[in-house]
């Protein structure tokens, strides 16, 4: 009798073991599932674009990965359409196009900076700048633009890639480069973002499902090809994958269009990505040396009205901030930042009735303009650009500040912060005004929660 049972705990082993395999397997099934996947024609090539959706089905193997060096066989290049507006929004696009560049392995050819003029001028005819900024760049003619090579430090820059200044207008560069084969790119965030690669882990599967994303209205007339997408019935967020889509083509040039590479926040799968592509911009991004000159003189005058050092201000007074009173800037200035008025105050700011500022002299603040040391900012640049480029040698003054105080939705005021390293960080990485992020940072964890676990 008792040979008869002599197996069975060895049979319930198994039977635990069997259960405990297919658990883990029904683990894994749920938690590296990703979206269905949509395949679309563009411009003669296909895009892969992944969705996150409630229904979440298994991701296909890749059996190739970019590698982390890209080669090529010949010289390939990388450009882009600037999103026009002003220097600080086609700095943001300037700054993508070198990472890219370096991630890429190709040499960038930087288009010219436009002035902000033209650009203030379409705002006041009441056109949504973030779509029409590209499509007035192009109308630029080249006495309007000034080279890339004559803001960037470009002998620094070329430490990390190759570059060169495009001249002349939007057309010239397009009839001079018409011989070469081109891929364009058209990505908006309007529709989705772009992730340096696919995900190679579990882990990074279930970052991909839950990442976080905000529909940005202005940018939802661009990239036709997403467009019908998203009238097909197509659910956002599009995800790209820059290295797995453009790493191993062999156009001659890849152009991101519709100035598509401003106002994007790429992802990077690992943390120590995110660290290299801001190391990159804050070490080798850094403004022409005539620039930095300008700004020292200028602080160096200031330095001379009080040894004790100065602070700064940048006051943004057009479109949507017009709204402050002076009288909401100086109760900024005493009782937000505490600043007594003891300091000389640099003031940076758009607001050309420089008598808006008048409660600060009565309240006992020593206020300098750029108006009031216009012969400190020669640059031998008098063209429609000059006003931009005075506002870049601001920004180092600003930056080199004791205290400063910022404009409030302002590019102009975000990389002043970012020079002064007064930007929230986490994990060693910046959170904001680097526009390079890193994936785990922006896992909707709500949404994580409420599929595992059901509603919260």
């Amino acid at each position: 009798m008792t040979s008869n049972f002599k197996h069975i705990p060895q049979i319930k082993s198994s039977l635990l073991i069997l259960l405990l395999l297919f658990s883990t397997v029904f683990l894994i099934y749920i938690f590296t599932s990703t979206a269905d996947i949509v395949s679309t024609p563009l411009n003669s090539y296909t895009i892969t674009y992944y969705n996150i959706s409630q229904t979440r089905t298994e991701p296909p193997s890749v059996k190739t990965r970019p590698p982390s060096i890209v080669t090529h066989s010949k010289p390939l290049y990388l450009s882009y359409q600037p999103p026009g507006n002003g220097w600080n929004n086609q700095r943001m696009a300037f700054e993508h196009a070198v990472v890219f560049s370096r991630l890429l392995n190709r040499t960038l050819l930087a288009p010219p900076m436009a002035p902000h003029l033209p650009f203030m001028r379409y705002k006041g005819q009441g056109l949504n700048d973030t779509y029409t900024g590209y499509k007035v760049y192009n109308d630029l003619t080249a006495d309007q633009l000034i080279p890339m090579d004559s803001i960037i430090d470009f002998k620094l820059l070329s430490e990390l890639i190759q570059v060169r200044a495009s001249s002349g207008s939007h057309i010239d560069f397009l009839k001079r480069n018409s011989a070469l084969s081109w891929r364009r790119v058209c990505h908006s965030p309007g529709y989705g973002f772009w992730m340096d690669r696919r995900p190679k882990n579990e882990r990074e599967n279930e970052t991909l499902q839950f990442q976080s994303y905000i529909i940005m209205a202005d940018w939802l007339n661009k990239c036709s090809e997403e467009k019908k997408l998203l009238e097909n019935g197509q659910k956002r967020p599009f995800i790209r994958f820059l290295l797995d889509e453009l790493s191993n083509i062999n156009d001659d040039i890849i152009y991101f269009e519709e100035g598509t590479l401003f106002g994007i926040d790429f992802r990077f799968q690992e943390l120590q990505d995110v660290v290299k592509a801001q190391t990159w911009i804050s070490k080798f991004i850094i403004y022409h040396p005539q620039i930095v000159k300008v700004a020292n003189s200028v602080e160096k005058y200031l330095i001379d009205k009080s040894s004790h050092g100065y602070n700064a201000m940048h006051v943004r007074r057009n479109d949507r901030n017009s709204k402050y009173s002076a009288k909401f800037w100086l109760k900024r200035v005493k009782k937000e930042f505490k600043l007594p008025p003891l300091l000389p105050l640099y003031v940076s700011t758009d607001e050309s009735n420089l008598m808006f500022f008048e409660t600060f002299r009565e309240a006992g603040y020593t206020l300098v303009f750029r108006q009031n040391i216009q012969d400190l900012f020669v640059l031998g640049n008098t063209g429609p650009s000059k006003r931009d480029v005075d506002g870049m040698s601001e920004q180092i003054v600003c930056a080199r500040a004791k205290s400063f105080v910022p404009s409030m939705r302002s590019t102009f005021t975000t990389l002043i912060l970012r020079m002064r390293d007064e930007l929230p960080r986490r994990d060693g990485v910046f959170l904001k005004g680097y526009y390079f992020i890193w994936a785990e940072h922006f896992i909707d964890e709500k949404a994580m929660k409420k599929y595992k676990f059901g509603k919260i």
